[in-house]
């Protein structure tokens, strides 16, 4: 798959660079190693080590301004106390022109979850699925008083309606009115509609359910870690997108972005998620698949949606229409 999903420019630091934009952290402190990391597609993140310090951190640049860094801040101290994520530092803006909005981490050890599936056993690859299900239903575990986006204050500032008419409503758009009606070929617009149209009201089936969603819950955003001769999650990470509304939206998430590159890891992470509490009825992955096309299809509504980019998609859709024929 492209790693073109949702990328957006880096920014190139040095450590001067780096110490200044750390200093309301560790005043007097200067960065003595730092690294980019690999993996954010919308922020930037690097490593760093600092004098002074025996732990190792993260800074987080965000690029989509102080309000996100605010609620993903928010977050992060919400969910500490049940779902494993990295320690909040400091988050703000340096004293410095042009500086971006900042979150400061604590760096945790392990590996993302998308390395180890690529590099290890089969026995590593269902135990790292395994523990990636058995961690969601945590997330959803915090309840709000309806569905949206959330702000800075965690306060749904955009609430949504039933999630089936979301995901019909949204489909229409793209297909018939939005830049993505330009991308998709005639033969599957038809095919697309028809399967909105059979399936999104069967999202409205779902216990009726606002609670915290990752957004973006993939092999890339977990970090797993050795313990006891198996594999558990050390931590998840960019929480940036995080909502209120259906669990289904992660279950899909992480069916295309990481069972779909390793097959293996679905059956067990769905029998995971069943049994930690999640919800997932009969024709759960059905449901997981239907609620995934919003994404999908926002990435064809993107301006600068690549050739590339829309290959991937454009695969992705067709490989959906056709798991729908097979159990």
């Amino acid at each position: 798959m492209s790693d073109e999903w949702g990328r957006m420019p880096f920014l190139e630091l040095d450590g001067e660079a780096l110490t200044r934009l750390l200093q309301p952290t560790f005043p007097g402190a200067r960065v003595t190693a730092s690294c980019p990391m690999s993996g954010g597609h919308v922020n930037t993140n690097y490593r760093v080590e600092v004098s002074g310090r025996a732990h190792a951190y993260v800074v987080r640049l965000h690029a989509r301004g102080a309000a996100v860094a605010e609620k993903e801040r928010a977050i992060l101290r919400l969910v500490a106390r049940r779902v494993p994520v990295p320690e909040v530092i400091w988050t703000g803006v340096a004293d410095m022109p042009g500086a971006p909005p900042l979150t400061v981490l604590r760096w945790v050890e392990g590996q993302p979850m998308h390395e180890v599936l690529a590099s290890g056993s089969d026995e590593d690859a269902e135990q790292c699925a395994a523990a990636a299900g058995a961690a969601l239903p945590a997330i959803g575990s915090f309840a709000f008083r309806q569905s949206g986006f959330l702000g800075p204050d965690l306060a749904v500032d955009e609430p949504m309606g039933p999630l089936g008419q979301g995901v019909r409503s949204f489909v229409e758009f793209s297909l018939f009115k939005g830049p993505a009606r330009e991308r998709v070929p005639e033969e599957m617009k038809s095919r697309l509609w028809t399967f909105a149209m059979r399936y999104c009201h069967r999202l409205n089936g779902l216990r009726e359910k606002a609670c915290l969603g990752h957004a973006d819950y993939h092999g890339g955003n977990i970090v797993m870690s050795r313990s006891g001769g198996g594999w558990r999650v050390a931590a998840v990470v960019d929480w940036e997108f995080a909502w209120s509304g259906s669990p289904i939206i992660d279950v899909g998430i992480f069916l295309r972005r990481t069972a779909r590159r390793f097959p293996a890891a679905q059956a067990p992470f769905l029998a995971a998620y069943a049994a930690a509490g999640g919800e997932f009825p009969p024709d759960g992955l059905t449901l997981a698949r239907t609620a995934d096309l919003v994404n999908l299809l926002t990435f064809l509504n993107r301006e600068d949606c690549s050739e590339a980019l829309q290959s991937d998609v454009l695969a992705t859709l067709e490989e959906t229409l056709q798991s729908i024929r097979r159990p």
